[in-house]
């Protein structure tokens, strides 16, 4: 008698379970917010594995890409992670355009003379020009062209490329051996990615931010870059769900961009953000004013330059 009642009650207690189970099904957001609650818990592996759960119900869902980003970069999978952010950036509406540029040159550009030197029966004229345009650009270093050959870039202001060049004459007969700086009615074109709008939806804005700072980590520093310039030149609108615990600052994109510049070499825009936002009496004062003085001044100041790099770096909150 005793066996039947404990039969009975086993098969009553499995019944039970079942039936709440049915009452209490799993929705898109339980696992939302379950994800973010193993995020917020530092359980980034089960975080990843929730946010890969809603991928494959909703492969537009910029949020479940953002979390999964963070966890990946989390668990130091920063390609994975890159990938995931950049994929995000995507699926709303696509903030940036890749464009290329095309200007027949009127006259010689300005340039900045470095050296003059002779080196055997040659004499050899090195220094940057720089060239006028009308966007505000991410270029994709290092495409530009001349006359359809590529030439590398220096630098990029907001209205300015500043490329290298070298002229090679033989000293005793004047012929021109070699010669890189573009002359009138040379073509001169650039590729360059460019913001298509002044404002980003903040969740967007911060996935862009993800994706600069986990490209810098998995050393995907072209793309990085351009994803950094992206935040730089747009602001966030919006808020974002409270249950998205992660965000990112203005400030925090600035410090990946120094980073990404000073591994690229890219020194001039490098001490161009340093004066913006971290030391406006370094170099000097009037730094921008002139940029025939500022292309000079970075070119013989790599070593102060480095010293500012690290000194910035030790401030990073």
């Amino acid at each position: 008698m005793r066996r039947f009642w404990l039969i009975t009650l086993s098969i009553f207690t499995f019944s039970c379970s079942k039936t709440t189970k049915a009452e209490e099904p799993i929705t898109y957001d339980d696992i939302m917010n379950s994800a973010w609650q193993e995020y917020a818990n530092f359980r980034f592996a089960n975080a990843r594995n929730l946010f890969s759960q809603i991928l494959s119900i909703n492969s537009q869902d910029l949020e479940a890409y953002y979390g999964y980003a963070l966890s990946c970069a989390s668990l130091s999978l920063y390609d994975e992670a890159f990938s995931s952010a950049s994929v995000g950036i995507f699926t709303q509406a696509v903030p940036i355009s890749k464009a290329v540029r095309e200007i027949i040159l009127s006259n010689v550009p300005d340039t900045v003379v470095i050296s003059a030197q002779k080196i055997g029966s040659d004499s050899v004229i090195t220094g940057y020009y720089y060239i006028s345009i009308t966007d505000t650009p991410i270029l994709e270093f290092p495409k530009i062209f001349v006359n359809n050959k590529p030439r590398d870039v220096y630098a990029f202001t907001k209205d300015k490329i500043i490329a290298p060049f070298i002229i090679v004459k033989d000293a005793s007969s004047g012929q021109i051996k070699d010669n890189t700086l573009p002359g009138i009615n040379d073509t001169f074109q650039y590729s360059l990615t460019y913001p298509t709008v002044g404002n980003l939806d903040i969740l967007v804005w911060n996935d862009v931010i993800l994706a600069s700072g986990t490209g810098y980590l998995a050393n995907q520093l072209d793309q990085a870059l351009i994803y950094g310039y992206l935040a730089y030149y747009t602001n966030p609108t919006g808020n974002l769900n409270p249950r998205i615990i992660k965000s990112f600052t203005p400030e925090q994109n600035i410090y990946n961009l120094v980073k990404i510049l000073y591994d690229k070499s890219f020194y001039f825009n490098l001490v161009d953000i340093i004066h913006s936002h971290f030391d406006t009496q370094w170099p000097y004062q009037n730094w921008g004013s002139n940029i025939k003085a500022d292309i000079s001044w970075v070119v013989s100041n790599t070593s102060a330059i480095k010293n500012k790099y690290y000194e910035v770096l030790a401030n990073q909150p």
